[in-house]
């Protein structure tokens, strides 16, 4: 081997050795997010270095669409979303936030092997549980640890407009009011609200079941014609009070229409 074949080895070592030494990824904690370019800023651990604004990386994200996750801003040290940052060919400058991890502080919901679970901070829920069942949940008490209280400790933004510094303003255990709907794998589908619902159409609402339809309140009010079945129609049982505001078209006898 020649003096220029030693050389050229020795010079492509000391470039192998000094580019492994840069970081291809590192971990932090936001100190600043924007949600209207959807970056963040990170204070990389554990050197304490402040990065500039970085993207955040989601697989699923386009012109206007997607799947979009809000960071949660801290000072850096003890509160802030902790995240990993990955550099393109190692380079420094060219950082984007690819994931987040969770902590003892940040504890991740229960999910069994072979689940799908999405859990909003504020409340929200939607499980695939493994026995089939699809949950929807609204207001669902948050644990105190689940997440931490992060806040937003940079409000300057140098390129347009300043970053979101409010959070969501939670509401307290006693204005909300949890609402539940459940499909199950047995053709079941249950719908549990603590307050109201609500069903608007502009043109039709149509309710068809095969064998009976139940509806069970202290007392029905029917705006507009009411018309009860017809001749020779099934049977249809009311208890409580049945209050029309419009013509009541009750069929004959022969219908076996009971109101009490």
């Amino acid at each position: 081997m020649g003096y220029t074949e030693n050389l050229e080895s020795f010079v492509m070592r000391c470039v192998e050795r000094a580019l492994s030494s840069r970081y291809s990824q590192r971990h932090g904690q936001v100190t600043s997010y924007d949600p209207k370019t959807y970056r963040a800023k990170v204070r990389f651990m554990p050197s304490g270095q402040q990065s500039g604004w970085l993207p955040i990386e989601t697989g699923h994200i386009g012109n206007g669409y997607g799947i979009a996750v809000g960071l949660n801003a801290g000072d850096g040290e003890k509160t802030g979303d902790q995240v990993v940052v990955r550099f393109s060919e190692n380079d420094f400058e060219g950082g984007t936030i690819v994931q987040r991890v969770h902590s003892d502080v940040d504890k991740p919901p229960h999910v069994e092997s072979g689940e799908l679970c999405i859990y909003c901070q504020w409340g929200q829920q939607i499980r695939f549980d493994k026995d089939g069942k699809i949950t929807i949940k609204t207001a669902v008490p948050t644990e105190q640890n689940q997440p931490s209280g992060n806040q937003v400790v940079d409000p300057t933004f140098t390129p347009q407009q300043p970053p979101t510094t409010q959070q969501p303003q939670q509401q307290s255990k006693k204005q909300q009011k949890p609402v539940t709907v459940t499909i199950d794998d047995q053709g079941n589908h249950t719908i549990d609200a603590k307050n109201n619902i609500t069903q608007n159409a502009s043109s039709q609402i149509n309710d068809n079941a095969g064998q009976s339809w139940t509806s069970t309140a202290p007392k029905v009010n029917t705006v507009g014609e009411t018309h009860l079945g017809s001749t020779g129609g099934q049977l249809l049982s009311m208890s409580g009070t049945l209050d029309t505001a419009g013509h009541a078209d009750i069929p004959p006898v022969a219908s076996k229409v009971y109101a009490s």
